[in-house]
């Protein structure tokens, strides 16, 4: 209330003692009339008092207008029909007028709507007589629309005669006791609503110690209903009587004036309280606090403070308030974090942990957990750090966010393991894991539980499986081409610790290969832990050895026969010799002539086979020149059908006025000899073969895959065998590639078939299905002359000479027969068995015209060795070569030397020495 609210009321008063003053003398001016004229009526009517009464009233009406035009609360006067007569100039304030504009109509008018019945019926209440006036709190509306609360008194006004004449209110403005009587009822409200919404234990005690007020959580930490604790003493409860430390904290408050408490167990409840004890005017207020989880919470803290304190690993925490630069501030180090950087816990508070940053510290990995931090998630890394003294260490960190109950990231905790020591042993097997990637060999590590524990990069190679394929497989599942080695050689590694062998194995994409496997234990005092593998691949290196056996077999097979072809040759020498001086002994028509001519011509068949297999023995440059290949192929057809047997229905179909051939012939035999053979193994019961020849010119369309456009002979072998899939045909002409089984095949017929093809600049393909046969096609490039005439049979009788010839042959027989032959053609022949003999006899008398010499000896000097000697002897010595091998074969022969190859005729023998008599020394 304003001052001005409270000066108004004595004047209320006083106006009220004055209006009481008025009606008091005109009841004591009625008193001294007593039979006296106190006023005179005039004829007009008009009332007149006497002068005694008249100064009495006018000072009284006097005292009365100044109290009603300054007093500080509204004063109206109604007439009878409630109509304002007066109002002073505060009542006009309060509504906002002025004297000349407030409405004089009907004092209620001025009222709010609302309240005018019921202002309107204590008026008339009054006005009947009922009651001598009544006090009212009621709004009026002011002249700008707003609401004014006031206070009103009103009495009745009333004349001699007791007669109303209207009535008098006293007007109040109350608008600001109300707000202010308000404005404490709200306030009471929330204050009890505080009072009802606190959690913790809350009860008033009046002077006498009892319990004035306990709200719900008191009663119930008490144990009572809280309306049968008002009115009983405190001390009365357990745990609060006054030898206890809340009874003592109650008395301190109470008697002390002054805040008492302290934290305390409840005796009986286990609960832990804190209490505050105000002391207030009707006694004291009292709030207890449950703190039971948080001291259960304090002792957690405190031992894992305690814990933290011996961990070996570094505790920091910081808040999470700033990531950018100065970066987050350090809140909380253990001990370890001390021992570790030599930094004190005093100087890293409020430090950001970026202290600890250096020059190597990967700027990758911190990019990296800023990210994770700015995205409120745990992170996990290996940080380089450096200590208060420069010295570099590592860390493996686990960071992770503390959230408030709102999910606000408050604080981030680091939990830092070093692994200093783990990183430099790392980097020592990185470098060696990059070594062992280096090596050809495949390296892998292999458990106990046969699961992959390494696999490196030349294993990736090797197997074509990446280490993430293989790590945590089981390798040997996988790799393990005969599945019943590797449990074995599992088994020996694991009770001898070490095991070397061959495997097996089989890449990623089906490819086979075999391993020479070292296997060795790794384990500790406790027992085996892994097994090293170290496979190296030797899958070409047996391909090479196989070779090479093959090679071997091979060149021993060529010079066998090489062997056996001289040898034979030596003597179809003598056969062929002595057939044909039968032959010309003979008369034309004798029965002896014809079988002579018989055993000629069975040497001759003889001679051609022997020339195949010295072919076959031979490695030499090819020798192309144009070939009839249908001569060749009937030539070589009845050796085919005695060599494929009964069971093959042999076919040849040449096509007449085939094209020449450029090709060596003897290797053409050979190749289509190796076609048949294969051809027959794949017809084991049998069935048809067919050779076909033919004149083919190829065009862009029809040349078929890998042979070019262009005109050739063609050669078609074609069998009815059981054929082959296409992955077969298509390693057919690989070398030692074959389907027989070992000691069958030595896989290089269709390779030398091909070699030998190619070589001479033709083609060959292959077409084959399973159950549908095969057939392999040559393409022979056509040769631009034809095939050269057979030299034609001499005519006249061979020439011989007087010349003196010694002959070196270490074959009697052969020797005996050239000795003869050369005599009956005029010769002076001198015979040597040994190079060592022919010497002998050159120094002995070097008066020799011919030296007729085989080229092997059985004295370890040959014929051509020997040639080179006797002409250091005789330098005009002229020299004749001889040998059952094939001449590119010929061993120790000279470039420039004639030679004579065995067997020979008597017109050959004699052609050939008397070219080499009449040559140039």
């Amino acid at each position: 209330m304003k001052p001005g609210l409270h000066a108004a009321e004595p004047e209320r008063a006083e106006l009220l003692d004055l209006l009481r003053t008025l009606h008091v003398t005109q009841a004591r001016l009625q008193d001294l009339a007593g039979g006296q004229v106190d006023a005179l009526i005039d004829p007009f009517g008009r009332r007149h008092l006497m002068p005694g009464a008249q100064e009495h009233v006018l000072r009284a009406a006097a005292t009365f207008q100044g109290i009603f035009h300054n007093a500080a609360v509204g004063i109206v006067s109604t007439g009878p029909s409630n109509q304002v007569r007066e109002a002073n100039p505060a009542f006009c304030a309060m509504l906002g007028y002025t004297p000349e504009t407030l409405p004089r109509d009907d004092f209620l008018a001025l009222s709010e709507p609302r309240d005018v019945p019921a202002c309107r019926a204590l008026a008339s209440a009054v006005a009947r007589g009922e009651r001598s006036g009544f006090v009212i709190e009621k709004r009026f509306i002011r002249r700008d629309g707003r609401r004014l609360w006031t206070r009103v008194s009103v009495s009745a006004l009333r004349d001699g005669t007791g007669a109303l004449e209207g009535l008098i209110a006293i007007v109040e403005d109350i608008s600001e006791r109300l707000a202010a009587e308000e404005s404490n009822r709200r306030l009471a409200a929330r204050l009890a609503a505080t009072v009802a919404s606190i959690s913790d234990a809350f009860f008033t005690l009046d002077q006498h110690g009892r319990f004035s007020h306990v709200n719900h959580p008191a009663a119930r930490l008490l144990g009572q209903d809280a309306r049968a604790l008002l009115g009983q003493p405190a001390a009365a409860q357990p745990g609060f009587g006054p030898g206890e430390p809340f009874g003592g904290w109650l008395a301190d408050a109470a008697t002390g004036r002054a805040m008492a408490g302290g934290e305390a167990e409840l005796r009986g409840t286990g609960q832990w309280l804190e209490m505050r004890a105000y002391p207030a005017a009707e006694g004291v207020t009292v709030v207890l606090h449950d703190i039971t989880e948080r001291r259960r919470r304090a002792a957690w803290q405190q031992l894992l403070e305690a814990c933290i304190a011996q961990l070996n690993h570094i505790v920091l925490v910081t808040d999470a308030d700033l990531l950018d630069e100065p970066g987050p501030r350090i809140v909380f180090v253990n001990e370890a974090f001390t021992r570790r950087t030599g930094y004190s816990a005093a100087e890293v508070l409020g430090r950001s942990p970026r202290l600890l940053q250096g020059p190597k510290t990967q700027r990758a990995e911190l990019d990296r957990v800023r990210r994770a931090l700015q995205a409120g998630q745990p992170v996990h890394a290996e940080l380089l750090n450096y200590t208060r003294t420069g010295e570099a260490f590592w860390i493996e960190m686990d960071m992770v966010p503390v959230q408030e109950a709102r999910g606000r990231i408050t604080h981030w905790v680091a939990v830092e393991r070093e692994i200093t020591d783990r990183r430099r042993h790392q980097a020592q097997l990185e470098q060696q894991a990059a070594l062992l990637d280096l090596v050809q060999d495949a390296i892998l590590v292999i458990g106990t539980d046969r699961t992959t524990l390494y696999w490196n990069r030349s294993a990736e190679r090797l197997y074509g499986w990446t280490a993430a394929e293989m790590l945590g497989q089981p390798a040997c599942e996988r790799i393990d081409d005969m599945p019943e080695n590797g449990p074995a050689a599992m088994q020996a590694v694991l009770s001898e610790g070490h095991w070397r062998g061959q495997l097996r194995h089989r890449r990623k994409d089906g490819t086979r290969l075999v391993v020479e496997a070292n296997w060795t234990m790794m384990g500790h005092g406790d027992g085996p832990r892994a097994i090293l593998a170290v496979h190296t691949d030797i899958t070409q290196r047996l391909e090479l050895e196989q070779k090479l056996r093959q090679a071997q077999r091979l060149e021993a097979i060529g010079q066998l026969t090489g062997g056996v072809a001289h040898d034979f040759n030596n003597l179809l020498t003598v056969i062929l010799g002595n057939a044909e001086m039968l032959v010309q002994g003979l008369e034309p028509d004798s029965e002896l002539r014809q079988m002579a001519e018989m055993n000629m011509a069975a040497a001759d068949r003889a001679a051609a086979l022997t020339s195949r297999l010295l072919a076959f023995s031979r490695r030499q440059a090819l020798d192309p020149k144009p070939v009839d290949v249908n001569a060749l192929l009937g030539g070589l057809a009845q050796m085919l059908r005695r060599t494929l047997g009964e069971q093959v229905d042999f076919t040849l179909r040449a096509e007449p006025g085939l094209a020449p051939a450029l090709i060596d012939a003897p290797q053409l035999e050979t190749a289509v000899l190796n076609l048949c053979i294969n051809a027959r193994d794949a017809m084991p019961e049998g069935g048809q073969l067919r050779i076909e020849t033919a004149t083919v010119a190829l065009d862009a369309a029809a040349a078929e895959e890998d042979v070019a456009p262009g005109r050739y002979v063609l050669i078609r072998v074609t069998d009815t065998g059981h054929g082959m899939p296409p992955e077969v045909a298509a390693r057919a002409f690989e070398p030692f590639f074959t389907t027989k089984e070992v000691g069958q095949g030595s896989g290089l017929g269709l390779s030398m078939v091909y070699g030998f093809i190619k070589q001479s600049g033709g083609q060959v393909t292959i077409r084959s299905a399973p159950g549908a046969g095969t057939a392999v096609s040559i393409y022979l490039p056509i040769a631009l002359h034809g095939v050269p005439a057979p030299p034609p049979a001499p005519t006249e009788a061979p020439r011989g000479g007087t010349e003196r010839l010694l002959v070196v042959e270490d074959d009697l027989p052969v020797r005996d027969h050239v000795a003869t032959l050369l005599r009956d053609l005029g010769y002076r022949v001198t015979e040597a068995g040994t190079a060592q003999e022919a010497l002998r006899l050159l120094r002995q008398d070097g008066e020799y015209d011919l030296l007729f010499t085989d080229i092997v000896m059985p004295d370890g000097m040959n014929g051509a060795q020997l040639a080179v000697l006797a002409r250091t002897l005789r330098p005009t010595l002229r020299v004749l070569l001889t040998s059952g091998y094939s001449q590119p074969e010929i061993p120790g022969r000279g470039p420039a030397l004639p030679i004579l190859p065995k067997p020979y005729r008597r017109n050959q023998l004699a052609t050939k020495v008397r070219e080499a008599l009449e040559a140039p020394a």
